[in-house]
């Protein structure tokens, strides 16, 4: 059990992590805006990750939120937040390293963090389709806010109790939360690299390209049912540009070409040499004239 103090401390901690100016509303029907962080954390539901993802939550849109972890079984939440009419609420887990999803972020730690959310959701029993930008405000006396402890996890640590079957991801209409980052900047990547071999042989700008980038993210987040946020299309898309434009041309594209093509073939002849370069002759101990010769003869 906590005491008060430490309770407070935690809170106090959750609000100082709420971005500057974080979406908040006090009635979802009637939307989100944008306001100043001393608004944000007296309204009802507030938005607790700005480009930092700091902490991950849950929707537990069923009555058993309260023990959804230990049913999981999954490690204890550090704050749940209940509907105190219905026992529905949303679960909250604080990361000891906040991770990026700027455009300047590399998107290895994000695909992991993701693949521990799409995990969790399932093991929770929460809702697959929540996007995790709006949550139950913790300070917000409407609620029933449980603090249970302040250890902040590592990836590491949640990952520990997931199996490969919890991590799959789920068809392209039901992909939400952190999946939609990974899948579009996925799928933008492999767009790009074509792209940008047009672009520079074409004589266009970075800039030009930047926008094209831009313009096809958005394009691939409009077929989620709760797209994205524009600002975090526009970061996926700067950040693959960028990349792409100073790593990739014509004959980096080559090269690749070349080395997966005898990457392939190593693995197809798993060893052996295949029959166009064999040499028949040297293994039956003879010359290659005397080979043909007698080949020759054979028919």
């Amino acid at each position: 059990m906590l005491s008060l103090a430490r309770r407070q401390r935690i809170l106090d901690d959750y609000a100082r992590r709420v971005p500057r100016m974080p979406y908040a509303t006090d009635d979802l029907r009637e939307g989100v805006w944008q306001v100043r962080k001393a608004i944000a954390l007296r309204s009802r539901y507030v938005q607790p990750n700005g480009i930092m993802i700091w902490c991950l939550v849950f929707d537990c849109d069923h009555d058993a939120a309260f023990c959804a972890a230990e049913d999981g079984p999954l490690p204890p939440p550090n704050i749940i937040v209940l509907n105190p009419n219905n026992g529905r609420g949303h679960l909250t887990y604080f990361l000891e390293a906040p991770v990026p999803r700027t455009d300047a972020a590399r998107i290895k730690p994000l695909q992991y963090l993701a693949k521990i959310e799409r995990g969790m959701t399932r093991r929770l029993d929460a809702d697959p389709s929540y996007s995790g930008l709006i949550t139950k405000n913790p300070l917000h006396p409407g609620w029933r806010t449980i603090v249970l402890h302040d250890h902040c996890y590592t990836l590491r640590e949640l990952d520990e109790h997931l199996h490969p079957p919890n991590c799959r991801r789920p068809p392209r209409g039901e992909i939400s939360g952190l999946s939609r980052n990974c899948t579009v900047f996925d799928e933008l990547r492999h767009l790009a690299y074509r792209q940008v071999r047009d672009a520079k042989r074409n004589g266009e700008t970075q800039q030009n390209f930047e926008a094209w980038a831009i313009s096809t993210a958005a394009s691939l987040n409009a077929q989620f049912p709760k797209p994205m946020s524009f600002s975090e299309v526009r970061s996926i898309g700067r950040s693959v540009s960028r990349w792409v434009w100073r790593h990739f041309d014509e004959e980096t594209f080559c090269a690749i070409q070349t080395r997966r093509g005898k990457a392939g073939n190593a693995k197809r002849w798993n060893g052996h040499e295949p029959l166009s370069q064999s040499k028949p002759w040297e293994a039956q101990g003879i010359s290659r004239s005397t080979y043909f010769r007698r080949k020759q003869r054979c028919r």
